[in-house]
């Protein structure tokens, strides 16, 4: 027993040797603290023993030592007895031993390691840089030599900190190394010094077992004949029976396969250290606790980095609390994520800046760079704690603790997120069958997914949660009811818009999804359990829960329920929708003639509906109808996209934007709006109408099938669901043919294309003649073979042409509210004993293009065509209106007579009787009139014709 402490001063690293026992591990990281113990004169291992006298470890009469390890967060006194394992027939210790005498100092200190792992260290992931954490709280990590891409600077790296006592290094050899003479596998070997030689960059070290050392290369031999290196050669001597022996770098980083760091935390001027934990989960809900899915209850901490000028480090160590080594079923290990800071706490695992998988062991040590910032920067980092192996370790696993460190060169803020208090929750449970599988927003199925109705009585914020098959790839939606439908509980009602501008957008996860919507205002809204694909079935539970406005660093700390009293509730629950037992589908399709890609058309002007696909539909009682309108050109698309299994295509196929307006007619023949066409949805399950009620009407309702896109052409189907059965659905083809048809064509052609009352040349349109013998309504109709916008003009001028009419008959004509392109018309009513004017006409002038007109009516309508006259003579003179013969209006009661015939006139005889046309045109705006007057025998003026009222439009004004 004496013999234990002869040498305590010395700890020789040059005399430790591994037993039979396989703990190379723990022996380098021995000699590592006894080489770096002699060569700093810092107490790593001498303060490591008890009982201790003048501060070295000392006899102790019992046989009981204490070892101070670094174990679970903090250090912990180890007690082990002085009986040591002995082969028969042996003289030295089965374990660690000496080499020249019989000190058992490292005999003790392997026990007591031994004793932490509960002899369970063959069955560990081990390596020098976890050992030396436990013996001296120094920070491990871990280099795959594979990995580095550039070693030299490694090395100048690893010599300076090793000078400076800084680092403590070893190498590691994988059992799948390639071979090399004198390299040991699955075996490490501490480095005690490195050093440069010239050109030479050399490594000592040392093999725990003492002997088989690594046979120099050639050029490092001629070094040591050249440079005289008298203490490299000696140890090769000795290196059989030291283990002591020296390598180029070159060579070691190619025959090992790791290097093991172990990093002095006192470098680090700033440590933040927290002692946590991970909480257990609710087994019945495993996604919502499973942080393959959501690290929404792993510890998560906010790290806020000031502005900094250059780049600078910052290491991270956990430690993760254990209670049992190597047990089956157990994995202790750790990982982590970082992520960048969006205000709240992370849920989603997924798109970290950086991750660290899972550790081989409780431990994890890793570093981040920072690039220089000028703005200060904000980091969560989640601790990953992994799911242990079997269920029986999960079950009896109560909280999982471990201790973390941030340690850098900056003061840099480090706080721990707490958890959110939740003042209710709410619990679905349900299960996905094929027909409430609905699929995705790009799948015409998609309003047969499940959905729950929720109402929000205040402004709050809500978390909702979705467990589903693990296999299927979900979303959670939160979509606001219409308000202007508050009391809707239909998901396909609801505005398209509205849809894709759901609250707190989510994203497609297997297995899981989550919303975290804040601020939500007082409303109902729908909750969709959207599923991607169609063919996944299973159990689901949607969690919803609200929050109280304070935060908690307890997950399960519920508000008081004397506070819950004066809290008004979420409520959630699952729609009530009207089923109408009556359902008839209709086919049909749009084309160029039909496709007039209409909105917002209003009840003046709903004839123009006419070239939409429509249905008269006719019921005898009072009805619930809901129609539904849908594309079957994109229902097909999107099925043969399905049918292709590609993993990475995509589906980019927009789909049409549809509605439906429903009119009733009544019994004047006009059209009630009951259903406007002003929500237009690009949805892929087309337009659900909501339900409307019909009274009875054999006249009928319209039902149009509108498209926005103007020539449109595919096919459609149109369902039609009621409550009662329905009479009778008439294609609307003949809704405005009338008793009586009358069609004529004619042609815009140069001069006759003499465009709106807007142009100079209007007169020249063709003009025609209507008169009836009875009160009638008339639908006319104008389209034409180009794409011109066209028009109707309706003057009451006693079937005079626009020459020849007053210019308030032009001015007061019915027309057209809008010129529109290829079709125009207008309804009115022509009464007996009037004859009407009907031009049909382009908006420019010179426009050319074939027309025809086609004259619908109840009653008989008579149709001239009103000629152009010709004349043989014509005569243009140009001249001015000034101060002098400006006179005005013979009405003007400051002008006499005398005065008013200064104005500019002309003189025209006549040999013969002859017909006269004269057109006056002004080229300003100016109200212009003609007046014509006969110069009798004894040379007074005599009024015979006049042009009528004053007026400037843009024609002029005529005189015949």
């Amino acid at each position: 027993s004496e013999m234990c402490i002869r040498d305590s001063n010395n700890f020789s690293y040059s005399n430790i040797r591994q037993g039979e026992n396989q703990t190379c591990s723990l022996l380098t990281a021995l000699i590592c603290l006894a080489r770096f113990q002699e060569k700093h004169t810092i107490n790593l291992l001498r303060g490591l023993m008890y009982p201790q006298k003048d501060g070295l470890p000392c006899f102790s009469p019992s046989g009981v030592y204490g070892v101070k390890l670094q174990f679970n967060g903090t250090r912990r006194l180890c007690l082990v007895d002085d009986c040591l394992l002995f082969q028969r027939g042996k003289t030295v210790p089965y374990g660690a031993n000496y080499l020249e005498n019989k000190e058992f100092w490292m005999s003790i200190l392997e026990k007591a390691v031994l004793k932490m792992y509960g002899g369970n260290f063959e069955r560990l992931d081990s390596n020098p840089a976890y050992e030396t954490y436990h013996l001296c709280g120094w920070i491990p990590e871990c280099v795959k030599l594979s990995e580095l891409p550039n070693k030299e600077i490694l090395w100048s790296r690893l010599v300076q900190n090793m000078d400076e006592g800084n680092i403590m290094l070893a190498f590691g050899v994988s059992a799948d190394q390639r071979p090399v003479a004198g390299v040991v596998l699955n075996h490490t070997y501490a480095v005690l010094e490195m050093r440069e030689v010239g050109d030479l960059h050399l490594v000592r070290l040392k093999n725990p077992w003492c002997n088989t050392p690594i046979s120099p290369s050639p050029k490092l031999a001629r070094a040591i004949r050249d440079h005289s290196l008298q203490d490299v050669e000696r140890d090769q001597e000795r290196a059989n029976k030291t283990g002591i022996f020296w390598l180029e770098w070159d060579e070691a980083v190619l025959y090992f396969s790791s290097l093991y760091l172990s990093w002095n935390p006192a470098i680090y001027p700033y440590r933040r250290t927290f002692h946590s934990s991970w909480c257990k989960g609710d087994l019945n809900h495993s996604k919502f606790w499973n942080e393959t899915y959501s690290v929404e209850y792993n510890p998560q901490f906010l790290l806020k980095i000031p502005p900094h000028d250059d780049d600078f480090e910052v290491r991270i160590f956990l430690d993760r609390h254990v209670t049992s080594f190597g047990q089956k079923g157990w994995r202790n290990t750790a990982g982590f994520k970082l992520f960048a800071y969006n205000g709240s706490r992370l849920v989603y695992p997924h798109e970290p800046i950086r991750t660290y998988n899972y550790s081989s062991r409780e431990i994890l040590s890793d570093v981040f760079i920072f690039e220089a910032s000028q703005h200060v920067e904000y980091y969560v980092l989640v601790i990953l704690k992994g799911n242990n192996e079997s269920p029986e370790a999960e079950a009896v696993e109560d909280l999982s603790y471990f201790t973390f460190q941030v340690l850098s060169f900056m003061d840099i803020e480090v706080i721990e997120l707490p958890y959110r208090v939740f003042r209710q929750e709410i619990v679905k449970n349900g299960v996905y069958r094929p027909e409430s599988i609905g699929g995705n927003l790009l799948a015409p199925s998609f309003p047969q997914n499940v959905y729950y109705m929720l109402n929000v009585p205040t402004k709050m914020d809500l978390h909702l949660r979705l467990d589903a098959p693990a296999d299927s790839s979900v979303m959670l939606m939160m979509v606001r009811v219409n308000e202007q439908d508050p009391e809707n509980e239909d998901l396909a009602e609801i505005p398209f818009q509205n849809i894709v501008n759901h609250v707190s957008p989510g994203f497609y996860f297997s297995g899981f999804s989550c919303l975290q919507p804040t601020g939500v205002v007082p409303g109902k809204y729908f909750i969709v359990l959207s599923n991607q694909t169609r063919e996944e079935v299973g159990d689901y539970t949607l969690s919803v829960r609200s929050f109280a406005d304070k935060l908690s660093q307890n997950f399960d700390e519920f508000l008081p329920p004397e506070a819950l009293k004066i809290l008004e509730n979420i409520t959630l629950w699952e729609p009530k929708l009207t089923k109408l037992p009556f359902d008839k589908a209709i086919m049909g399709e749009w084309n160029q003639k039909n496709s007039k890609g209409l909105s917002r058309i209003s009840t003046d002007q709903y004839q123009m509906f006419l070239r939409n696909p429509g249905y008269v539909v006719k019921v005898r009682q009072p009805t619930k109808l809901r129609a539904i309108l849908r594309s079957e050109d994109y229902e097909k698309l999107y099925k043969d996209f399905l049918s292709v299994p590609e993993p990475e295509k995509s589906f980019n196929v927009e789909a049409p934007s549809l509605c439906i307006c429903i009119m009733e007619i009544t019994d004047d023949f006009r059209f009630q709006t009951i259903l406007d066409d002003e929500n237009y949805a690009p949805t892929a399950w087309g337009f659900h109408s909501p339900i409307v009620e019909l009274k009875a009407n054999l006249r009928g309702y319209l039902i149009l099938c509108l498209n926005f896109e103007k020539g449109y052409q595919g096919e459609y189907s149109l369902r039609l669901q009621s409550s009662d059965p329905i009479e009778s659905i008439e294609d609307n083809t003949n809704l405005c043919k009338m008793k009586f048809i009358n069609s004529l064509s004619g042609i815009w052609l140069n001069e006759t294309a003499g465009g709106c009352s807007s142009e100079v040349s209007f007169h020249k349109n063709p003009q025609y003649v209507l008169r009836v013998d009875k009160q009638t309504e008339v639908f006319i109709e104008l389209s034409c073979n180009m794409a011109y916008p066209i028009g109707l003009y309706l003057l009451d001028s006693n079937g005079k042409s626009l020459m020849e009419c007053d210019s308030k008959a032009i001015l007061s004509a019915e027309t057209t509210e809008t010129f529109l392109l290829e079709l125009n018309t207008i309804r009115t009513t022509l009464d007996p004993g009037k004859a009407y004017t009907l031009v049909p006409c382009t908006y420019k002038a010179q426009q050319n293009s074939g027309f025809n007109l086609v004259v619908n009516s109840n009653e008989r309508v008579n149709i001239e065509t009103i000629p152009e006259l010709e004349f043989g003579y014509s005569k243009k003179i140009t001249s001015e209106w000034n101060a002098r013969n400006s006179i005005g209006s013979s009405k003007n009661p400051r002008k006499n007579y005398s005065q008013f015939i200064n104005n500019p006139h002309i003189r025209v005889e006549c040999v013969n009787n002859t017909r006269l046309r004269v057109h006056l045109q002004s080229q300003e705006d100016y109200l212009v009139a003609i007046h014509a007057y006969k110069i009798t025998t004894d040379h007074q003026y005599e009024l015979f014709a006049d042009s009528g009222s004053y007026t400037n439009i843009r024609m002029g004004c005529f005189v015949k």
